[in-house]
């Protein structure tokens, strides 16, 4: 996604979504600053925010609804066939056709996948402060409650939570990032 919005209205956008990330925070005891810096990676600073969705996250059973989105990922050729045939509707395409395989036997896929959406932005990052303490993310959970190293955290959560090679660093650039340090202040 190309960037739209100014230094000034991202830093605005910010203070907007700290309340949520706090108060996920006091719900789940899920830290604040990861929420919030996943919220601006995921949705651009809160640009890009389909249903209430500012996470990026993925259908689940009991979700509020779905809507089917463009995103990227990156797959082997098994995890690419085996994306395609969990949901009807679904679609997944190499972007570039002509891309070589990463070290990983990965390649870069535009797909089609089916996205949660949420009742209000408050629920989606209280799920969000929710899902991090569960399921794949659970050891590094259990970790950040002995130790409290955020980077270490968000290094144990990132393989599980995108397909991104450099998801971890990115999270980190804006955990640490001025704007969301004075908005979590």
């Amino acid at each position: 996604m190309t960037p739209t919005l100014t230094p000034t209205q991202k830093k605005a956008l910010i203070e907007v979504a700290a309340p949520a990330a706090k108060q996920a925070e006091k719900q789940t005891g899920s830290p604040a600053a990861l929420a919030l810096a996943q919220w601006w990676l995921e949705s651009n600073a809160g640009e890009a925010i389909w249903g209430n969705n500012c996470f990026g996250l993925k259908e689940f059973p009991g979700c509020y609804g779905r809507q089917l989105l463009r995103t990227h990922e990156r797959f082997t050729d098994a995890q690419a066939a085996a994306f395609l045939a969990l949901a009807e509707g679904r679609t997944c395409v190499l972007d570039p056709p002509s891309q070589a395989y990463d070290k990983e036997g990965k390649r870069l896929y535009a797909c089609r996948d089916y996205f949660a959406t949420f009742p209000t932005l408050a629920a989606a990052f209280a799920y969000h402060g929710h899902l991090l303490t569960i399921g794949p993310y659970a050891p590094g959970w259990q970790q950040y409650q002995k130790d409290h190293d955020l980077d270490k955290y968000v290094h144990a959560i990132a393989p599980h939570y995108a397909t991104a090679k450099d998801y971890a660093a990115a999270v980190l650039l804006r955990i640490h990032h001025p704007d969301v340090i004075a908005a979590l202040a």
